[in-house]
């Protein structure tokens, strides 16, 4: 029964996560890109790994 729960909330916890990314794929396809350099880029990226952290240590 333990394992049982805890195989769902696992999986349920992987569809949030596919959901999150494609969100924040989206999120960063519409941002207007300042600067064809690589820098700005991961900078956004980063900034948006850094503001899903809290939420998957929750």
């Amino acid at each position: 029964m333990q394992l049982k729960v805890l195989l769902y909330s696992n999986n349920y916890l992987y569809q949030i996560d596919k959901y999150l990314l494609q969100i924040a794929r989206v999120f960063l396809r519409s941002q207007p890109t300042p600067s064809p350099s690589q820098e700005g880029k991961s900078g956004v990226r980063s900034r948006m790994g850094m503001a899903f952290i809290p939420f998957f240590r929750a």
